[in-house]
């Protein structure tokens, strides 16, 4: 099995009167995990069910909580000091999944702790008040770069504070080549479990197509009731090819046909579920600071390169959206959401991203390419309005430097910086 650092965090909830959440789309490891766990929690001696709701669809127990609950009853043999831990994958199927939850959590949650999957965002948000207080949430996210280079390279990584330089720089003279590597591999093939697991090309590349048109046109299209499956392909593709740039909504529903209400309700579906972000702007002075269009992101690169036909053959030659996007997706592994935004003035001035971290800001600029930079006037122009900079940083090609709190940090580093 890959080891996944989410797993930890998880097991601190096991024994709480909760219910915990795995969420993110299919195969990014979450039956996996829900089955070590059930391994671990039965060597030690407690009492387990898994069930699968694709597989258990028309199973009647699942049509009433009651009939569950007379099930579960007839089952279980309580014990004191003992809990039973109920596995419910791809809950989300289940008719009223949030009601049915909270009755079974209501009825059982001194003896039974239920532990289940769903691949959708949005309806766990849309249905969350069912389950207020109830629920512990968790996001299962496709391998991370470091999670991937772990597993695949020979080599022993760890992770870094970014003050810890002079580690930064041994790794990056010793191991440079190794995580480029990878690094291509992983832009290029995504980060699947089922996919780092494969070593033919080909294979991959079936299965990450089977992979993404099936979340595509199932999870989304038929789960979400989408109307003009056109429209929402063609959407896709247009944001795909807008990576790193501004959220124009006047000029996608013009392009697409699609009146504002419509367009509004495909976007917050590719969010929550998981295909785009859109990262806010960050300001304080409305009248300088431009406005209220959000930045777009694809949070799985490959995603973008199966539906646009990219594939690259060598990393210095990847475009700077797709680093931009790369840098974005890693920050967010070890950055709470909502401390990360971007910076723009009327003037046009930008910052690629800003990062909150406590009573401080950083300021993050990615230049991907050969020539070395000084720090962007922008950055510095930042630092003079808000006094409360810490560090600034510039993600570079390959210039690692430090210099009183201006860091140089290539971007292949970033993945191995678990603190600002």
């Amino acid at each position: 099995m890959i080891k996944r650092d989410i797993i930890q965090e998880i097991e601190t909830w096991l024994w709480e009167e909760k219910i915990l959440i795995l969420k993110w789309p299919r195969q990014v490891g979450k039956t996996t995990i829900m089955k070590y766990l059930r391994d671990k929690i039965e060597n030690d001696w407690n009492q387990t069910f898994y069930f699968n709701i694709d597989e258990e669809i028309f199973n009647p127990v699942f049509s009433n909580p009651k009939l569950f609950i007379k099930y579960i009853q007839d089952q279980i043999v309580f014990e004191e000091w003992k809990k039973v831990y109920i596995f419910i994958d791809e809950f989300q199927y289940i008719k009223e999944s949030w009601l049915f939850l909270k009755v079974l959590f209501d009825n059982f949650k001194k003896n039974i702790q239920f532990i289940i999957s769903g691949s959708s965002s949005l309806e766990i948000t849309k249905n969350s008040e069912f389950l207020t207080g109830r629920k512990i949430e968790f996001n299962i996210k496709h391998l991370s770069f470091f999670e991937y280079i772990s597993y695949k390279s020979e080599n022993k990584y760890k992770k870094y504070d970014l003050k810890n330089f002079w580690d930064i720089k041994l790794l990056d003279e010793i191991y440079k080549n190794d995580i480029k590597l990878h690094l291509l591999d992983y832009i290029n093939y995504s980060g699947y479990p089922e996919i780092c697991l494969k070593t033919n090309i080909n294979q991959k590349i079936i299965i990450l197509k089977e992979l993404v048109n099936t979340y595509i046109k199932k999870d989304i299209i038929h789960f979400m009731k989408i109307e003009n499956i056109n429209a929402f392909n063609n959407l896709i593709k247009l944001l795909c090819s807008q990576t790193g740039s501004q959220l124009n909504k006047n000029e996608l529903s013009n392009t697409l046909n699609l009146n504002y209400e419509t367009l509004n309700r495909y976007l917050d579906i590719l969010e929550w579920t998981y295909i785009f972000s859109f990262l806010k702007p960050y300001f304080t002075n409305i009248r300088k600071e431009i406005s209220k269009m959000p930045k777009v992101y694809i949070n799985d690169i490959w995603t973008l390169n199966n539906i646009l036909w990219i594939n690259y053959e060598n990393i210095d030659f990847i475009p700077l959206n797709i680093i931009e996007n790369f840098i974005y997706n890693e920050l967010k592994d070890f950055i709470f959401l909502d401390d990360i935004y971007y910076y723009r003035t009327i003037s046009k001035s930008e910052i690629d991203f800003i990062v909150k971290k406590e009573n401080s800001l950083i300021p993050i600029e990615v230049k991907y390419r050969n020539k070395a930079w000084n720090m962007p006037v922008a950055i510095n122009n930042f630092e003079i309005n808000y006094k409360n900079v810490s560090k600034k940083i510039l993600i570079t090609k390959d210039d690692l430097s430090i210099e009183w709190n201006n860091y140089k940090l290539p971007f292949y580093l970033l993945p191995f910086i678990s603190t600002f």
